[in-house]
């Protein structure tokens, strides 16, 4: 008899244990994302209110133009590279913080057109990561430094024989918004970012065309007429200046430029190139943009951390 008390006793410890387990597995959790399903049966990630928020869903366009060619210290390589990596940090420190159900994310650094060097289109191509529950050695990748450091190996070397053959047909930001942004995006349940690294003079060699005052491209030469410190702005609206504006299909999508580098003697023209593009991307669609000039690192990465915050 009374062992079987002991018994009973034991087992009713037992229960009373597991279920303290489970409830403060559960209360532990209560500010992370969760599961559900919708009405099509499909899985939508469900942030609460102390979630950490949707998926990252990053591309970084580098601008690949004679700017890395400019005198600047530290180099426009190192401080385009700095950027990446501060980029990736940020996406690393997401990643960290979801349990491995949720885990999910992509980065990717594009250069746009693709190098024409068949050696540089393949490490431009491997410069991708992409993390889910399903993909375990590419998350415990994206937690160590081996992602910064295979991204700084191929991007210096990229870098580098740019550099060595000297040639700058420009790099096409304006055919990229128009022809392949929306392949890079994903649905709603993502943070779409698109962070463009560029002087901000947007110029490719096969994209030179303009509709009254609205151009494929941004120049020191259609810039000119509005370098009054002053008025600047009233002048691009009533001239309806900018870039031309193909699609309004970009909901969601949040733009980060930076290291907008005006030409020497002319400092305004970081506020035209500013103003040109907030209207750009604005017209679009974008639900955010900022644009940013070049500065220290440092506060290049004071720049980035409030973006993604």
């Amino acid at each position: 008899m009374k062992k079987n008390v002991i018994i009973g006793i034991l087992t009713v410890l037992a229960i009373a244990i597991i279920v303290a387990i489970v409830l403060m597995s559960r209360s532990s959790n209560t500010g992370e994302n969760e599961i559900e399903n919708n009405a099509n049966g499909n899985k939508n990630l469900v942030p609460s209110p102390q979630g950490v928020g949707k998926p990252l869903n990053i591309t970084i366009l580098l601008d690949l133009s004679d700017r890395i060619t400019k005198s600047n210290n530290p180099s426009n390589t190192e401080r385009d590279i700095a950027i990446v990596k501060h980029v990736i940090s940020k996406y690393k420190n997401d990643i960290s913080q979801r349990r491995v159900v949720l885990m999910d994310g992509c980065l990717k650094v594009l250069f746009y057109p693709t190098p024409d060097d068949p050696s540089m289109a393949t490490l431009a191509n491997d410069l991708e990561i992409s993390v889910s529950k399903n993909t375990q050695n590419l998350t415990q990748l994206a937690t160590t430094s081996m992602l910064e450091d295979k991204f700084e190996k191929n991007l210096r070397t990229i870098y580098e024989k740019a550099l060595k053959q000297n040639k700058w047909p420009g790099c096409d930001i304006w055919n990229f918004i128009k022809n392949k942004q929306n392949l890079y995006m994903k649905d709603a349940n993502y943070r779409n970012i698109l962070v463009i690294v560029t002087d901000g003079y947007v110029y490719h060699q096969n994209a030179r065309f303009n509709s009254k005052k609205r151009y494929s491209y941004l120049l020191g030469s259609n810039i000119a007429p509005y370098r009054d410190p002053v008025n600047y702005n009233t002048k691009i609206q009533n001239d309806d200046f900018g870039l031309i504006s193909t699609k309004n299909d970009l909901s969601g999508l949040e733009v980060l430029v930076l290291e907008v580098n005006p030409e020497q003697g002319k400092p305004v023209d970081y506020d035209i190139i500013k103003l040109v593009l907030s209207n750009w991307f604005k017209e679009m669609g974008a639900s955010k943009c900022e644009v940013y000039q070049t500065d220290l690192p440092s506060n290049t990465k004071v720049n980035i951390d409030k973006f993604f915050k």
